[in-house]
């Protein structure tokens, strides 16, 4: 482990725990691993109602909630002066924002006002959620080119995919990326650990021992896909394939999602199992699961497959999507084409041959697994080489363009 640094970083997120999100979790653990690790980091955020019980380390700002969008929140951060009088006390080094908007503004500001290095990590497919509020193109593209500002003003900006570069050249954006994976808290587990585990999640959730198990973690939310998820295990239950389908999380169109399951008659296979908090729980869940069902067209880099390879778990994902990125059909996971036909063809493939299966589980921890500490480690890097007063010697950076 590297020694302790004096470097005082600052981790800004419009979406911070309890939030899920994947957003949100990697502010949280790079905070989190760099305060233990590294040097001293905080978490910069809005509040959330009834959290009171946050690590040292979070610092909130006043916000209000997001119409149709919980647990989203709108954060008031530049009018609230008890937040901004902290803010101006921390000496930090460098900041590090996950988003280019409210968390992100109040990042670029401090990086201006203490002439520090700014850090950005694109996570988000913003026109995806740009579509669904707005029908406006004049809208879409004015919002499209104040996110590529936002990153052109940067000293480097971080993705946690290689196809999330082209996402972002889409917006506007052309200057350099460096590559920082996203990574799980999960460690792989013992055999014994895994026996455990397992005795846990048959005995927390209505689970059958010999059926194929499938598991969807993650918001739900129509972007993500569910739609082709349940259509596909219809046609699969026609084809008198035995199997289980488990979905954790919660979201927006979680009713919805429930209702669509229901007119497919899946009720009997299907259960949503609302958002799970405990870690060890969802640890229990993975170990009891065969396969993870991502279909996703809206993830740049998904940390649930990243848990799911800690338990020898492989994914199946559209091929073509930012989070096949990972995925080699066959050896570390699935591909499939983005119908209910094709999709359908591979988990009958894939829930009948549990040796293929396990082979590519077995890839998945080898391929795709990586822990938060060894994530923080290649991150850590970029920013001692930022502070030193070179970020043109970091390959894959360049040096900020602020006016």
């Amino acid at each position: 482990m590297e020694p302790h640094t004096s470097l005082i970083t600052g981790q800004f997120s419009d979406a911070v725990p309890p939030i899920l999100d994947g957003v949100a979790q990697t502010a949280h653990h790079y905070a989190e691993v760099i305060n233990r690790s590294f040097g001293r980091s905080y978490l910069i955020g809005p509040k959330c109602p009834g959290k009171t019980d946050d690590p040292e380390f979070y610092i909130r700002y006043s916000s209000i909630p997001i119409p149709g969008s919980h647990p989203y929140r709108i954060g008031l951060a530049h009018l609230d002066a008890s937040f901004l009088s902290t803010l101006r006390k921390i000496p930090f080094s460098l900041v590090h924002s996950h988003t280019p908007f409210i968390a992100g503004d109040i990042a670029l500001r401090v990086s201006r006002m203490r002439k520090i290095p700014l850090v950005s990590t694109f996570h988000t497919q913003y026109h995806e959620d740009l579509a669904k509020h707005f029908s406006s193109r004049i809208i879409i593209n004015s919002v499209l080119d104040h996110i590529a500002s936002y990153y052109d003003t940067c000293d480097a900006v971080l993705v946690p995919s290689t196809r999330a570069v082209d996402v972002l050249r889409t917006y506007g954006y052309q200057g350099k990326t460096i590559h920082i994976p996203n990574g799980t808290d999960m460690r792989i587990p013992s055999p014994e650990q895994l026996m455990a585990l397992k005795d846990e999640g048959y005995n927390s959730f209505d689970i059958k021992k010999d059926i194929c198990t499938l598991l969807f973690v993650g918001q739900h939310r129509w972007e993500k896909n569910p739609r082709l998820i349940l259509e596909s295990l219809k046609r699969l239950k026609n084809k008198k394939i035995t199997f289980q389908m488990l979905f954790a999380g919660s979201g927006p169109d979680k009713k919805a999602i429930i209702s669509l399951a229901a007119s497919l008659k899946l009720s009997s296979e299907v259960q949503f199992l609302g958002e799970i908090q405990n870690r060890r729980i969802l640890q229990s869940l993975y170990a009891v699961s065969d396969l993870l069902v991502f279909p996703s067209l809206y993830d740049t880099a998904s940390l649930t497959m990243r848990e799911a390879a800690a338990f020898s778990i492989p994914s199946v994902v559209v091929s073509g999507s930012v989070t096949a990125d990972l995925i080699e059909d066959g050896i570390n996971g699935f591909l499939a084409e983005n119908t209910a036909t094709e999709f359908t063809k591979k988990l009958e493939e894939i829930t009948s041959n549990p040796e293929k299966r396990e082979a590519a589980g077995r890839g998945a921890r080898e391929s795709i697994y990586i822990h938060w500490e060894d994530v923080v480690k290649k991150l850590f890097q970029v920013y001692k080489n930022l502070t030193a007063g070179s970020p043109g010697d970091n390959p894959g950076t360049e040096a900020a363009r602020r006016p």
